[in-house]
C-alpha cells in the first residue's frame, strides 16, 4: 500500500430476505476472504443495504412491510448498552479485524421513531456516526419513516473523510454539495432497486429486477463530475427467502470524477459474494471549491429541513439579535 494511502473493501453481497442466519455467515466468510486475500491491510470495509435482514420495502406485500420494519429496527446506542444484532455484529467484526466499517442504510429505532441509517463503525469497535437518510421514496413516507435532516461525513483515522449518502439521495444534487462543502475527499454511497420508487428500474430477461443501467451510471456520474470526488456505489445481489431465485440485483460501480465509471471495479450479478479494493490518496482527492451558488443550495437545504419548531426559534434569535443591534 502506498504511503498515505487508504485502502477501502468494498463487499459485493448475496443478500437472503429475512434470513440472518444465512446473510450472518456470508458476510463473514466474505470478510474472511478478502482479510486472508490482501495480507497487507485494509483500512475500511463498505457493505451494502440491509448486510444481515435483506431490504424490506418493496420486497414484501404492503400489509406486511410495517411488521417486518419493526422487526427489523435496532437501537444504534443505547443508555442501557443494547444495540442491536447488525450493530453488535459489525462492531465484533471490526473490532477482530482493526478494520473501520461502513454499513447500511439498516432500519434504526430511535423512541418511536424509525429511520434508514447508514451506521459508522471504527477500528475499535465503536459506533462513531450515522447519517439518518434525506430523500425517502413515497412507500418509505406512508410507512413512517422519519428522514435525516443532517449530511454526514466519517473521518477514518484522521486520513479519510468519507461523504455518505443512500439510494434515492442521488436525485437530490444539494445533498452532495454538503457533503462537498464539508469537506469529503470520497462519496460512498448504497442502492437496491425498489419497485414503485422514483429510481428507474427494470426487469431482465431471466426475471430480476434492477436498476435502469444508463440511467443510473448517469446520475452517480454526475454526481461524481459536480463534486470533483471519487464515488462508490454499492450494490448487491438480492434472494428470495428460500434461496431457489434471485428478486433483484444492482451493480456495484466505481466512478472517476473525470473517466468516468471504471469498468475493472464493476461488479453485477455473475459476482456474488465478491469483493473490490480500492486505493485512496486523500492527497489528491479533494473537493472542488464550493461556489456561492453551492451555499446558497446548501441553506436552502438546510432551510427546507429544518422543523417548524426551529424555524420558529430561528425566528426569534434573529429578531432578539436585531433588537440588540439597534439598542447599541
Amino acid at each position: 500500500m502506498a504511503r498515505g494511502n487508504v485502502r477501502i473493501g468494498v463487499l459485493h453481497l448475496r443478500l437472503r430476505l429475512g434470513s440472518k442466519r444465512v446473510n450472518l455467515r456470508r458476510l463473514q466468510s466474505s470478510v474472511e476472504a478478502l482479510m486472508r486475500r490482501h495480507r497487507e491491510g485494509v483500512d475500511v470495509l463498505v457493505l451494502p443495504q440491509h448486510p444481515l435482514t435483506g431490504p424490506i420495502i418493496g420486497y414484501y406485500h404492503p400489509e406486511r412491510v410495517q411488521s417486518h420494519l419493526r422487526s427489523a429496527a435496532e437501537r444504534f446506542q443505547s443508555t442501557w448498552g443494547g444495540v442491536g444484532f447488525t450493530i453488535s455484529t459489525l462492531s465484533k467484526i471490526a473490532a477482530d479485524y482493526g478494520v473501520a466499517i461502513i454499513g447500511g442504510p439498516i432500519v434504526e429505532r430511535a423512541g418511536p421513531r424509525l429511520y434508514l441509517s447508514t451506521i459508522y463503525i471504527d477500528s475499535s469497535g465503536e459506533v462513531g456516526g450515522r447519517y439518518r437518510k434525506i430523500t425517502l421514496s413515497r412507500e418509505e413516507k406512508m410507512h413512517a419513516l422519519g428522514h435525516g435532516r443532517e449530511v454526514a461525513v466519517f473521518d477514518v483515522g484522521g486520513r479519510l473523510r468519507i461523504g455518505v449518502f443512500a439510494d434515492l439521495d442521488l436525485l437530490n444534487p444539494e445533498i452532495f454539495r454538503g457533503l462537498q462543502l464539508s469537506g469529503a475527499n470520497l462519496l460512498v454511497g448504497s442502492l437496491l432497486p425498489q419497485r414503485g420508487g422514483p429510481l428507474p428500474v427494470e426487469e431482465a430477461e431471466e426475471g430480476y429486477l434492477k436498476p435502469r443501467r444508463e440511467a443510473i451510471r448517469a446520475l452517480v456520474f454526475s454526481r461524481a463530475l459536480e463534486t470533483g470526488l471519487p464515488l462508490i456505489l454499492v450494490g448487491g445481489i438480492v434472494e428470495s427467502a428460500n434461496g431457489a431465485f434471485i428478486e433483484a440485483c444492482s451493480e456495484t460501480l466505481v466512478v472517476d470524477p473525470e473517466a468516468g465509471v471504471l469498468e475493472p471495479y464493476t461488479r453485477t450479478i455473475d459476482d456474488p459474494d465478491s469483493h473490490i479494493i480500492i486505493e485512496v490518496n486523500p492527497g489528491e482527492s479533494k473537493p472542488r471549491i464550493c461556489d456561492n451558488s453551492c451555499v446558497t443550495a446548501l441553506k436552502a437545504l438546510c432551510r427546507l429541513r429544518r422543523s417548524p419548531q426551529d424555524s420558529e426559534r430561528s425566528s426569534r434569535e434573529e429578531t432578539a439579535r436585531s433588537m440588540v443591534g439597534r439598542k447599541g
